[in-house]
């Protein structure tokens, strides 16, 4: 790969943009092999030799480190200087130097990676960010060590493609207080000393002090010790140092990152101190650098990236976090905190695992019972995200341990310890260390956040700043804007402006607003007056940082700051919640335990509320019921809490350590006390069973377990949402006995669902998200009885998921993600009245809804707003955002490499093709699309790679150029419209043509990805040795041989200018689509024209081309490289800001952004939901009493978290409507009565069924005779569901099946019942003279 080093003028504004694409580029495009070239060959040690013979044979080949290999020549395992020697200096030297390398392997080696030549850096640097500084290479012809100094080596030939280089270690975040150095080495200490103190403190590196003066004299790290043997042990470091020629090598926290690299690479070190003249601060290594050149992992963190940004991601890549308390909570937000893709988490605990421990604890089994439960569950925390450095701690909370991390949570520690910590990290120097205590106990929730005095948040809100078209800037200052979007900001916000013409005073500064109207607005402190408006410009939103002044914990126990209420039925409960929060506490302080159901615990945790209050300088009145249920439930840690705390508290760890959001600020409650049973359980019937239900059984007791384990729930998706609600059912014991736990999910696992789908790991992808998931949740609780289904729950499959099927179940709870399943399950769960839990994501939002039958409104009573679409004109000629550029640019995408080829297959392989679509009724102008597809998929066809180049370069010309000179040849800029007003008016932006220019990146990316597309679906062999088909060296000089004729724009292409017909006109100018009427002559004789064959392609498998199905997950398929190269082209062609390949993906690919904060958070209200309905809670019986099930609306970036009481479902009552039977006279109207009409009540509900039963011998007259008799309804018409008129009153037709069997009148219609007894027709029913509005009628054969 080659990069200019300098670039085009017109490209400077893109450099940052570029500098990040490049980066990727040079570690996904470069060959191991070219490393390793000039490397000698791979020297390795045998597993007989002993620990003396390795020392020796190292420094005889002057190397540091060697793989051990078997008498097979098998790798299994690598063994360092460092390794061996400290192996030798806990051991006797003498005994220890005896000892096979075969022995050692398993207490000291480090993991062999193996690669292949065609491996790429991408693949490669991901060991060696974790830590691994060497791999092997295998060219075929012998193997080769490539090292991390290897990889910086090559790097630099590229660092101008690289961002980050000229940042100090500092703003990345290198100089990490996670990294600080506890200990020293005197130049006196012995290596062995040394030695003891890098293992002992799990260092790389330590400063080393001259016994003397105290001066900081040099340093020694793991990798300094080539050439040492035994006998070094003994020698002093100075002598071992002075011996080896090795001078102090230090960088600061201002240097950049490439002095850093530099610096390393000249000494020859994998690590590098950090440090304040004689001060040490802290360690960088190979590693860390590596780490930051890589990047972001967007293939795995893209829908996070679309949520918090580069920036804010690079900051939590750099965060080291402790979390202290490994309690089913501390699990839930180590989860979230590790997915996220922090730097490292330490897992800290004291406590041992207990049965109950399982049932809130999905990383602990029962074989972890007796065993600290930090370090039982590490492994699969380590699992979960590798790219994280996860270790446990088993040490006391000491203020040592928190100095090691930038973020603190605190789980389970009493109020006068943490009052402590918190004060050592509020004052910790140079910054303060983020504080974060939570607790659920029981079913309270409450968290307190402390981020030091001067804490910046640079997002409030979450939101994306806003931006606007002008329209109109009036004499009196009123800027109008393009009426597409209301403006979202209100008075006092700041904005920007940009590309006005005429009141040019504006472009660049900065004001703020006021007297905000929805598409107007005031400047507050504009001009007095501004220079008159002639077109264009741009309003930029300017979002403000805002600085949080924290207090103490200590100083906000009796006056706390409380966040919003968080339940609209509970105003004003939150200080009594903290008064009874801190009692518990104080009762754990002096017992030593959490109270339990006892009168004498109870009495005790309220006389400490009464204390506590009788302090407060404003008091507030104490509910012992309050207080005894929050007391007698204070030990129990159970899922739901958990899972709601966990991402809640998981969010304010990632704001903490970035910025981004707005924290809780600072104390947060809230309780779910109405989960409760309404009568209390009985003491025996809540007394533990050394079950890991035992924390449920104490709140809800026996029978309510019992109950959940017989259940059985229907889970409606196995993704993001699926996962954590799965891991809920798991540890709340759902289906454990026996019932069941139904799974469907239709799709397969792909890498970007790893940062949030927390079951799947790396060997699940492509494999079915149901099954997978169910193993893994198997392996959290095995009692429970998951079954999987693959298939989508929809019309098609109704046979699957039948009658039965949806009769037996007690609950459905869906986990999706698209508008129209939700509707469809929704629907189902109507008609067969079940209980609904809904719940949905998008970014740091997220909403909850319980659907109860006949209680409350079904989720398609107020659905999600569909997706806002944009004409097709706008698309093809006049785009004016990015969006408008990449659909236009996807669309393109689709047309050429989808629906071309598939059309080709079609009609190639069937001779009857069009005669068949003739047949089927198509219409003419969509046969003249496809016969349009097959020319253009068929011209041109190559027979080499050459001819797909040629084939994009004259792409790229038609695209960028041509297009572009045609539609301002048809409207020129001085155009008008009939009205006399610009016709380039905004929203309109008025292009300039793009000339194709070889060393512009993204005008050969394009060719690249059009080629190797084109290549693609034609079946054409592309030239991938040395990955040559990437390479724009290899393209230029085939590109230069190609010759474009210059474009003439049609002079009789002249369009009428009328306003109404100006986009349609232009659509015609330059678009490649047609709307005007095909005759069937026109249409046979272009299907005449079409080639006979297709001689130059090979038929594979009944195709000749292989359509592509766009993948926007996959970055070497060339899909979004396209899609991103020809939506920036289109930007700059119309001078719209250009965007980077992520945002182009998170656009075009129309991804959804998601973070395991949200989702965690969503799924834990809904258990609290699903536990009600099982414990038979009520709703709210009128408007002021408020009921006991909760939606929410929540967003966590404000931060707000909102519960408030379902509504009621809508009853249908009678109405006047008024109806306009001809449009084109809307003055005349007609009003139509509606009777509203069921059995013994005045209104029914969407729940409700109007059952008419019938039997097998029944005729069509008895069916209406049935509306007749029993309901005074008279039967104006009857459909079947499928649309069949069956009977209308008016037509005479019909009326002569009235005599006729009603169930062969069906048969005859080819109507199926599917082996129902009922079947839902459409009746059109009056009463007397008045329309007749029913509930859904059901007819049923009672026979059947």
């Amino acid at each position: 790969i080659n990069f200019p080093h300098t670039y085009p003028q017109h490209s400077q504004p893109r450099l940052h943009k570029m500098a990040e694409q490049n980066g990727k580029l040079v570690f996904n495009n470069t060959l191991v092999s070219r490393l390793v070239e000039n490397k000698g060959p791979l020297r390795t040690l045998r597993e007989v030799h002993s620990i003396g013979e390795a020392l020796q044979y190292l420094a005889q080949h002057s190397i540091t480190a060697a793989p051990v290999v078997d008498d097979a020549n098998n790798e299994i395992g690598f063994l360092s200087v460092y390794d061996l020697l400290s192996f030798l200096s806990a051991a006797q030297a003498e005994k220890g130097a005896e000892k096979t390398l075969r022995s050692l392997l398993d207490e000291t080696s480090s993991k062999v990676h193996n690669y292949k030549a065609n491996s790429v850096l991408k693949e490669i640097t991901e060991p060696m960010s974790k830590g691994y500084h060497r791999l092997i290479v295998d060219l075929g012809e012998g193997k080769k060590l490539v090292t991390q100094s290897d990889v910086l080596k090559h790097f630099l030939e590229f660092e101008n493609a690289f961002d980050d280089v000229v940042k100090s270690l500092e703003t990345l975040g290198l100089t990490n207080t996670a990294n600080r150095i506890p200990v020293r080495v005197l130049s006196t200490d012995t290596l062995a000393q040394a030695l003891k103190a890098l293992s002992d403190n799990d260092l790389n590196l330590v400063p080393v002090f001259n016994a003397e003066t105290g001066v900081l004299e040099t340093t020694i790290s793991i990798s300094d010790f080539r050439g040492a043997t035994v006998d070094d042990l003994n020698k002093s470091v100075a002598e071992f140092r002075s011996a080896s020629n090795n001078a102090l090598v230090t960088v600061g926290p201002q240097d950049s990152l490439i002095t850093a690299i530099r610096k390393a690479l000249d000494a020859g070190a994998h690590f590098i101190l950090v440090a304040n003249e004689q001060t040490p601060i802290s360690v960088v290594s190979l590693s860390d650098i590596i780490n930051v050149l890589r990047g972001i992992d967007e293939d795995l963190h893209s829908r996070q990236l679309a949520v918090y940004g580069r920036s804010a991601m690079k900051r939590l890549a750099v965060t080291n976090v402790l979390i202290s308390g490994m309690n089913g909570l501390g699990a839930e937000i180590a989860k979230n905190v590790i997915l996220a893709g922090v730097r490292g988490v330490t897992l800290h605990d004291t406590k041992l695992t207990t049965a109950a421990d399982l049932g809130s604890h999905f990383y602990l089994t029962e074989d972890d019972i007796g065993k600290n439960r930090a370090s039982a569950s590490l492994k699969n925390f380590r699992e979960l995200n590798p790219a994280v450095k996860i270790v446990a701690s088993e040490e006391e909370l000491t203020t040592d341990l928190l100095s090691r991390h930038s973020v603190v949570v605190l789980i389970e520690v009493p109020t006068k310890k943490a009052v402590e910590l918190n004060a050592f990290c509020r004052n910790y120097k140079p910054n303060p260390i983020a504080f974060i205590r939570v607790d659920t106990l029981g079913l309270l929730g409450t968290m307190f956040s402390d981020f030091g005095d001067e804490f910046v948040v640079n997002d409030v809100d979450g939101e994306a700043p806003a931006s606007y078209i002008i329209s109109q800037i009036k004499e009196d200052g009123k800027i109008l804007v393009v009426d597409e979007e209301p403006i979202a900001f209100g008075d006092d916000s700041y904005v920007t402006f940009t590309e006005i013409e005429g009141t040019s005073e504006l472009n660049g500064k900065e004001f703020q607003v006021k007297d905000t109207k929805p598409f107007a607005f005031y400047l507050k402190d504009g001009p007095e007056k501004l220079s008159p408006y002639i077109t264009g410009g741009i309003i930029h939103q300017v979002k403000k940082d805002k600085t949080l002044n924290f207090v103490s914990l200590g100083d906000s126990l009796k006056n706390p700051r409380l966040a919003e209420d968080t339940d609209f039925s509970k105003f004003g409960r939150a200080y009594l919640l903290h008064v009874v929060y801190q009692a518990i506490y104080q009762f754990v302080e002096e017992t030593g335990r959490y109270p339990g159901v006892s009168e004498e615990d109870v009495a005790r945790v309220l006389a400490i509320s009464n204390e506590i209050n009788a302090q407060a300088d404003n008091p507030t009145e104490i509910n012992e019921k309050l207080v005894r249920q929050l007391a007698q439930g204070s030990a129990a840690v159970i899922n739901p809490m958990a899972a709601t705390f966990g991402g809640i508290a998981g969010q304010e760890v990632i704001k903490a350590a970035t910025g981004k959001f707005h924290p809780f600020f600072q104390f947060l409650y809230l309780d779910a006390l109405e989960c409760l049973p309404t009568e209390e359980p009985a003491p025996e019937d809540r007394a533990a069973q050394n079950s890991r239900f035992d924390h449920q059984i104490l709140l809800f007791g026996k029978k309510f377990q019992e109950r959940i384990g017989a259940s059985k729930v229907f889970l409606v998706g196995a993704g993001a949402l699926g996962c954590e609600f799965l891991k809920n059912f798991a540890m709340t014991g759902l289906s454990s006995t026996t019932g069941n736990i139904f799974i469907t999910d239709d799709d397969v696992i792909e890498k970007s669902n790893l940062s949030r789908q927390f079951l799947f790991r790396n060997w699940h992808i492509h494999k079915p998200k149901s099954v997978c998931a169910a193993e893994q949740v198997k392996k959290m609780n095995p009692s429970i009885h998951p079954k999987t289904f693959q298939e989508r729950v929809a019309p098609n499959t109704e046979n699957l998921f039948n009658d039965q099927f949806w009769n037996e179940l007690d609950v459905v709870v869906n986990a999706l993600d698209n508008i129209k399943a939700r509707l469809y399950v929704d629907s189902r769960c109507v008609f067969f009245e079940k209980p609904l839990l809904e719940s949905g994501t998008l970014g740091p939002k997220c909403h909850t809804q319980v659907v109860l039958p006949h209680h409350t409104a079904h989720y398609g009573a107020n659905p999600d707003p569909p997706e806002k679409s944009t004409p097709a004109c706008t698309l093809h000629n006049f785009p004016h955002n990015i969006d408008h550029c990449l659909q236009w640019a996807r669309s393109e995408f689709v047309g050429n490499f989808e629906t071309s080829p598939d059309e080709i297959n079609k009609y190639y392989t069937n001779p009857n093709y069009f005669q068949e679509l003739k047949e089927a009724g198509t219409n003419p102008n969509e046969l003249g699309e496809k016969v349009k597809a097959i020319q253009e998929g068929t011209k041109d066809l190559p027979v080499n790679f050459e001819d797909c180049i040629r084939w994009a370069r004259f792409r790229f010309e038609d695209y960028f150029t041509n297009r572009i000179l045609q539609l301002t040849h048809t409207f020129p800029k001085d155009a008008m419209t009939n009205r006399g007003t610009p016709f380039w008016a905004p929203p309109k932006r008025f292009p300039v043509p793009v000339h194709f220019d070889a060393n512009d990146p993204t005008h050969i990316g394009f060719v690249i990805a059009a080629a190797n597309l084109r290549a693609n679906v034609c079946n054409v062999p592309a030239p991938t040795d040395s990955n040559r088909n990437r390479d724009p060296d290899y393209f230029r000089p085939i590109l230069a041989t190609i010759s474009v004729p210059e474009f003439q724009p049609a002079v009789d292409e002249a369009i009428k200018r009328q306003a109404e017909q100006a986009e349609q006109a232009a659509a015609a100018a330059s678009s490649s689509s047609s709307s005007s009427s095909m005759s069937d002559n026109d249409l046979a004789n272009q299907i005449e024209s079409l080639p006979k064959s297709l001689s130059q392609l090979q038929l594979k498998e009944d195709k000749y081309m292989e359509p592509e199905e766009f993948e926007k997950d996959d970055d070497t398929n060339f899909h979004m490289d396209f899609i991103s190269a020809v939506g920036n082209l289109r930007a700059r062609n119309y001078s719209i800001p250009e965007v980077d390949l992520l945002r182009a993906k998170l656009i075009a690919g129309r991804i959804i952004p998601a973070i395991a904060t949200a989702t965690a958070l969503a799924t834990g209200l809904i258990m609290l939901e699903l536990f009600k309905i099982f414990n038979d809670k009520r709703t709210a019986p009128d408007f002021l009493t408020p009921g006991d099930f909760r939606n929410s609306s929540n967003n966590l970036a404000l931060p707000q978290i909102q519960l408030f009481d379902p509504e009621p479902p809508a009853v249908a009552k009678d109405r006047v409507e008024v109806r306009i039977p001809d449009p084109s006279h809307p003055d005349y109207q007609e009003e139509e009565t509606i009777v509203v009409y069921h059995p013994n009540a005045t209104g029914f509900t969407i729940w409700d069924k109007l059952r008419i039963d019938i039997t097998k011998d029944a005729t069509l007259a008895d069916v209406i005779e049935v509306f007749k008799k029993q309901h005074d309804l008279e039967v104006d018409s009857l459909a079947l569901p499928n649309g069949q008129l069956l009977y209308a009153s008016f037509l005479a037709t019909t009326k002569q099946r009235l005599p006729l069997n009603f169930l062969k009148l069906l048969e005859d219609r080819s109507f199926d019942l599917e082996g129902k007894n009922y079947f839902l027709p459409t009746f059109l029913l009056r009463k007397g003279y008045d329309t007749a509005e029913t509930a859904t009628i059901v007819v049923r054969f009672t026979d059947l």
